[in-house]
This record gives C-alpha cells, structure tokens and sequence, in this order.
C-alpha cells in the first residue's frame, strides 16, 4: 500500500460520506424503512474505520484485507 496519508484521508472522507447518505436514507425512507441499506452502511462504515485504525497503527496487510472486504461490498473508490 502506497501513499497511507492519502487512504487515511480517504477512509475518513468516506465516513463522513456514509454518515451522510445514511441520514439521507432515514429522511427520506420514515416507512417502509430500508434495513438492507442501512445494515450496509453501517458495515461499510465500519470497515472505513477499522482499516483506518489498522494503517494507522502500523498493520497495513491487516488493513489490505479489509479494504478488499469492503471492495466486495460494492465500495467504490474515488478516482
């Protein structure tokens, strides 16, 4: 993994972006509420962290698989 200050601000960036279409989801869905959507929000929310958390403190690999994990959810990468 090359340039770890750029991902790290890139996870937290996507945090924020999840936060976001989360509230988006509850504001505008108040019934039927979409659970499915807002489950993977939140896991994908999760994973931004825990990886950011995992560069942070020295685990790279440890990171690498996560951020795969969160490639197979359907993250998308800024380009």
């Amino acid at each position: 993994m090359e340039n770890l200050p750029r991902i790290i601000a890139e996870l937290k960036e996507m945090e924020k972006r999840i936060d976001a279409k989360l509230d988006s989801i509850l504001l505008q869905n108040p019934n039927p509420f979409p659970f499915e959507r807002i489950k993977k929000g939140k896991r994908l929310k999760c994973f931004c962290r825990a990886s950011r958390l995992l560069i942070e403190a020295d685990w790279v690999d440890d990171a690498r698989i996560l951020l795969e994990e969160m490639e197979k959810e359907g993250l998308k990468w800024r380009q």
